[in-house]
């Protein structure tokens, strides 16, 4: 576990799964600024890929969480205020996610672009983000996202509609060996009997990707769902989501069924396989995107 001095300056409060990872946010002017992260060679969900590369998804999450430290210290917006991620992209280097003897920090330069204020507050923005370790440019990013208050977040998920099943049973879930899983609570799909189709599977009250608070599915939850997805369509083995490129259309509730499709979409350069992924709830496209998977094996 990487271990840094200062305690993580935002956890992004119950929205991080991969626990908090930002420890220090400085400003360069008013639009650009420096983080630093940690990034942990141990951990119970997103842990290294055969011991050998850093989990991909922990590069989104600290893209995800330095964008929230960035507007809860550069922009002044209130630890109360709710965010609404409506994309996330990012391109990373296999050498960069190589896992070290010592403790990996990461350094995080994020730019503020297309920011919007309602009555001087703000409102919402795109950040984009580059991430080095010392001096290395290991990969790239960006987010966008709204801010709302938290009453505002309970009209536009529609918290106050009656609950389809307040408590629906989780269908059983894939063989976790397939998605790159040993523990089948972490695995969020389930057959459905069509290929390349299964119904999303993701437990409320999991320690990591669930939110017991909301009645929303996270949005960290839906991309592992995604990359999962993409790895059974890919059918390869292990693999590293070395690109991804997500958006986020509607929210996607705990009560009510998704479904989740994906389709190898060709072949690229370097072995790579390209992934497209969508989730659909009530008949609505609600997340899409594409992977690109690159094969890995273990030394």
């Amino acid at each position: 576990m990487a271990v840094l001095l200062e305690p993580p300056v935002v956890t992004a409060e119950r929205d991080a799964p991969a626990g908090g990872l930002i420890t220090h946010c400085q400003a360069e002017d008013d639009r650009t600024f420096e983080l630093s992260a940690r990034w942990p060679r141990e951990h119970g969900l997103f842990g290294p890929v055969l011991e050998r590369w850093h989990n991909p998804l922990l590069a989104a999450e600290i893209i995800r969480q330095s964008a929230l430290a960035v507007a809860h210290t550069g922009f002044a917006v209130p630890r109360g205020a709710r965010f609404l991620m409506w994309n996330l992209k990012y391109t990373l280097s296999p050498v960069g996610l190589r896992v070290g003897p010592a403790p990996t920090g990461v350094t995080v330069r994020i730019v503020c672009r297309d920011v919007k204020r309602s009555a001087a507050e703000l409102s919402s923005m795109r950040a984009t983000a580059d991430l080095y370790r010392g001096t290395a440019l290991i990969g790239r990013g960006e987010t966008t996202f709204t801010c709302v208050s938290p009453q505002e977040y309970e009209r536009l998920c529609g918290v106050n509609e009656p609950a389809a099943d307040p408590a629906p049973a989780l269908p059983a879930p894939v063989s976790p060996a397939l998605v790159g899983r040993t523990d089948p609570a972490d695995v969020l799909l389930a057959p459905t009997g069509t290929a390349g189709a299964w119904q999303l599977r993701v437990d409320r009250v999991h320690p990591a990707l669930g939110d017991p608070a909301s009645d929303s599915v996270p949005g960290m939850a839906l991309m592992e769902a995604m990359r999962q997805a993409a790895q059974l369509a890919a059918g390869c083995g292990t693999v590293l989501s070395l690109d991804f490129a997500g958006e986020f259309t509607r929210y996607v509730r705990f009560d009510r069924p998704a479904r989740v499709t994906a389709e190898v979409v060709g072949s690229a350069r370097g072995g790579g396989v390209p992934v497209h992924v969508a989730v659909e709830q009530d008949g609505e496209l609600a997340a899409f995107g594409t992977l690109q998977l690159q094969p890995v094996r273990s030394a």
